[in-house]
Parts: C-alpha cells; structure tokens; sequence
C-alpha cells in the first residue's frame, strides 16, 4: 500500500466508525437480529467471544463513542507515518511555518502525539517548544493554539469539531499527489 492509499484507508476507517457511532445514537443497532456469540479464526485457532444479552441505548451509544475516540488516534497515526513518508521530515526549528500544509503536518503530529499514551483519553502533550504557538490552516478555518492546549485534555472542539478533523484529514489527502 503507498502512502497516499494508507492516508485513503485512514479517511474510510474515519467515516466508516462515524457511520457505525450515528446508528449508535439513532438506535439503528438491533440486538435481537445478532449473535451474542461469535468466532474469529486467525492462523492458529478460533478464539469465541461473547456479548451480554444485549446492550441499552445508551451503553452502545458509549461504546460506539470510545470506539470513535480510539480510532481518532488510529487514524491520524497513519496520517502523520504516511505524510512523514511522502514528505521532509517536520521542522523542528523556532521558524517552523506556522501555516499551510506545514502547519497542518504539525496538527496532525500533535493530534497523533494526544493519543500516544491513552487512547481513551487523549491528553495535549507538546515537547518540542517550537510548537507551543498558533499554527492555522485558512484555507479550511482551523487554528489552533498549542500554547493555551499544552497538558490539557485534548477535545475535538480544538480543532473545529468533527467537521473541522475531516476537513483536516481531506486538506491533507488533498495535499498529496496521485501516483
């Protein structure tokens, strides 16, 4: 797989666990129509997994959320691999560029860098102090201010919601070259 189809794959797996979270909320997800229990094959053996009768509304709308939450991590992990792969390595100097497609690289890595040691709950940790500034991206309307986020929780609010990550995610897909 070349980078820019991994990127591709992060975006689907993006969507793709939003759609799974909206049935969630909508109470789209019917257990009398599944199997509580269920097998799974790898190379060695089946290992059997089982569910409780089944879930509330309201605990398949959590576990649809953590699941959205983990897979956030997940996704802008193989955005910052596949852009690290595609491009030069990220500025570490006190002149990094502070917008543009730079600047989106340095959200991403941050963004990645919030769930590297919970996934769960993603906190702002910024350890290069080239980074504790504002970087933006007119050209989808996000900002971001690493400074005033440093050690705190990270929310999607930083970063303009769920709309503003997708349309991170599609700026930085957009910036890469077919081929």
């Amino acid at each position: 797989m070349t980078p820019k189809e991994e990127m591709q794959e992060a975006y689907n797996f993006w969507v793709y666990h939003w759609w799974i979270f909206h049935h969630a909320k909508h109470g789209n997800i019917d257990y009398s129509k599944m199997s509580r229990k269920f097998n799974l094959q790898d190379e060695r053996r089946i290992v059997t997994f089982e569910i409780k009768e089944a879930y509330s509304p309201i605990e398949t709308e959590q576990f649809a959320k953590n699941t959205v939450i983990a897979m956030t991590g997940a996704v802008f992990t193989i955005l910052n691999s596949a852009m690290d792969t595609i491009f030069d390595p990220k500025e570490k100097n006190e002149a990094v560029q502070t917008t543009g497609l730079i600047a989106a690289r340095i959200i991403v890595f941050q963004i990645r860098n919030a769930y590297a040691h919970n996934p769960i709950n993603p906190k702002w940790h910024i350890t290069n102090s080239c980074h504790l500034k504002m970087f933006g991206i007119p050209e989808i309307n996000i900002t971001v201010d690493f400074k005033k986020l440093n050690e705190k929780d990270l929310k999607f609010s930083h970063i303009n919601g769920v709309t503003g990550l997708t349309e991170l995610l599609k700026y930085c897909l957009a910036s890469v070259k077919d081929g």
